[in-house]
């Protein structure tokens, strides 16, 4: 059986992804639900955004998290429920990398604690929000109970990949990258029809490509 152990390299996010999709990632804990949520002004628990690793505006699509509730009801079947993924930070809390609507579907079902798979943010992701972003897409593609990441995420992720080469004083143009860099970010997405081409036309949409429409 594979495991986390046995990579002695530092694993890409594409094989962190695999690991965890798979069931062989190995580090795996319980936290509770509401870490991960803040009470309101009318003392009802809502997710706390700041707690998360979102790829775009926080949003949580409540017709969807109602209807894997009623399912599950209904039918007693949980096997549509993952495993919720969590980074571990620098400071040692812990931020939802992937399961938002997961944990929702949970806290409505009663659950006071889920288990989570645990990656590490500086071990595991260089330290790098990006790197994040790129995990929490790939576990949203072609999953169960989850809604499967949308051209806007996959944007985030590479406009936080710009952000982090500009802070870094290095070329931002994608035709300037590393192609080995390149080519990795192409195939964490090649089902979502990603391409240089594609980035290409994003890059030139930001401010750094002249325009500004992405």
């Amino acid at each position: 059986m594979t495991t986390i152990l046995q990579f002695e390299k530092q694993l890409t996010v594409d094989e962190i992804a695999k690991l965890i999709q798979s069931g062989k990632w190995e580090e795996i804990i319980d936290v509770e639900i509401l870490d991960f949520y803040r009470i309101d002004d009318d003392d009802n628990y809502v997710p706390d955004p700041s707690t998360r690793f979102q790829v775009r505006d926080f949003f949580l699509n409540e017709d969807f998290v109602n209807e894997k509730v009623q399912y599950v009801n209904s039918t007693g079947d949980k096997s549509q429920i993952d495993v919720p993924t969590v980074i571990r930070m620098p400071d040692g809390t812990y931020k939802l990398g992937d399961g938002s609507h997961t944990v929702d579907i949970k806290k409505h079902l009663g659950d006071v604690y889920t288990k989570t798979n645990v990656v590490d943010y500086e071990k595991h992701l260089g330290g790098k929000d990006s790197n994040a972003f790129g995990l929490g897409n790939l576990l949203n593609i072609n999953t169960k109970e989850k809604q499967t990441a949308t051209s806007d995420n996959i944007k985030t992720h590479f406009l936080q990949i710009l952000a982090e080469k500009r802070d870094s004083g290095l070329p931002t143009d994608p035709q300037k990258w590393d192609k080995d860099e390149l080519k990795q970010f192409c195939n964490l997405y090649k089902t979502k029809g990603v391409t240089p081409y594609a980035l290409g036309q994003w890059y030139s949409r930001t401010p750094d490509g002249g325009r500004h429409l992405l």
